[in-house]
């Protein structure tokens, strides 16, 4: 990890790498930190949906059902019969029906 900090410091313009790091991150149990680096590939590049997926994946596991709604309507406008996206969809309304 401390090597990809320091990949993108030098090459911040590597939106894949981003992508990358996050997923580790992800793979590590660091949400925040994964955060980070899917929020700035989404910056770039709001219509890439395998990073969409990976953002509702965490919003998911952190517990932020706004957040995860909104990227989940976002994605099911461009890809509506995505499978993954019909499993997460269950997810966030198991999430929503444990919290109310």
């Amino acid at each position: 990890l401390s090597y990809g900090m320091e990949y993108t410091e030098k090459n911040p313009a590597d939106t894949d790498f981003l992508l990358f790091l996050g997923t580790v991150y992800k793979s590590e149990n660091l949400p925040q930190k994964a955060l980070l680096y899917f929020e700035r590939v989404r910056l770039r590049n709001p219509y890439h949906l395998e990073n969409l997926l990976l953002l509702i994946e965490v919003y998911i596991g952190i517990k932020n059902t706004n957040k995860a709604r909104k990227i989940l309507k976002d994605y099911t406008l461009l890809d509506p019969d995505n499978q993954q996206i019909a499993r997460l969809g269950k997810e966030l309304e198991i999430l929503n029906e444990e919290n109310t």
